[in-house]
C-alpha cells in the first residue's frame, strides 16, 4: 500500500512538474512574440509619422509649381498616403496580436501556481496595457490628421483662397505635430516591452536552470 501511494505522489509530481515546464515554454514563446511584434510596431509608427510629416511640405512644395489643384491622387501625394495606409493597418494587426499576447500572458499568470516569475510577469504586462491605451490614443490623433488633410484637399479642389487654404494646411500641421508627440510615447513604451519581455524570458530561462 505505501508503495502504490508513493508512486501516485511520485506521478503527481512528475504531472505539476511537466505542466509547469509547459507553461513556461508557452510564455516564453509568447514573450518573444512579443518582442517580435513590439519591433514590428515601431517600425510602421515611424513610417507613419515619416509619410504624415511629409504631406504638407509636399502639398506645399508642388503647389508652388502645379498649375492644376493637388489632390489625394496627385501622382507626388498618393505614394505618400499609400505607404503611411499600408503601415497603419500593419499596426492595427500587429496591435490585434499584442492583445491576444496579453491576454494569453495573463491567463498564464492566473494559473502559474508559482511556476512563473510573478514580478517579470506583471511589469510585462502592465507595459502592454499602456501600449493598448496608447493605441487608442494615437489612432485618435491618427483621424483628426486624415480629416485635416481631407479638408486642405477639398479647399484646394474648390479653388478656395490662398488664405483658407492657409488655414487648413496650419491645421494640418498641429494635428500632425500632436501625432508626432503621441508616436514618440508610444515608441517609447513599445522599447519598454520589448525590454520587460526579455527580462521574463531571462527570469523563466534563469530559473529553470536552478530546478
Amino acid at each position: 500500500m505505501k508503495r502504490i501511494l508513493l508512486f501516485v505522489a511520485l506521478a503527481l509530481a512528475l504531472v505539476g512538474c511537466s505542466a509547469g515546464e509547459s507553461q513556461q515554454k508557452q510564455v516564453t514563446t509568447t514573450a518573444n512574440d512579443v518582442i517580435t511584434q513590439t519591433q514590428a510596431a515601431s517600425t510602421a509608427l515611424k513610417t507613419i509619422n515619416e509619410t504624415t510629416t511629409s504631406v504638407p511640405s509636399e502639398f506645399q512644395r508642388e503647389s508652388e509649381k502645379s498649375n492644376t489643384p493637388l489632390t489625394a491622387d496627385s501622382k507626388t501625394i498618393k505614394p505618400l498616403l499609400t505607404k503611411r495606409d499600408q503601415a497603419y493597418q500593419r499596426l492595427i494587426d500587429i496591435q490585434s496580436q499584442l492583445n491576444q499576447d496579453a491576454g494569453s500572458l495573463s491567463k498564464a499568470k492566473n494559473q502559474a501556481n508559482g511556476q512563473l516569475p510573478q514580478t517579470e510577469l506583471t511589469t510585462l504586462l502592465s507595459s502592454l496595457k499602456l501600449i493598448q491605451l496608447d493605441h487608442k490614443t494615437l489612432l485618435s490623433y491618427y483621424d483628426e490628421v486624415t480629416t485635416a488633410e481631407t479638408s486642405l484637399f477639398d479647399s484646394e479642389k474648390s479653388g478656395d483662397d490662398s488664405k483658407t487654404i492657409n488655414s487648413d494646411l496650419v491645421a494640418l500641421n498641429q494635428y500632425e505635430s500632436t501625432l508626432g508627440q503621441q508616436i514618440d510615447i508610444s515608441l517609447a513604451n513599445l522599447d519598454a516591452a520589448a525590454a520587460n519581455a526579455k527580462q521574463l524570458t531571462k527570469a523563466i530561462n534563469n530559473s529553470s536552470s536552478n530546478q
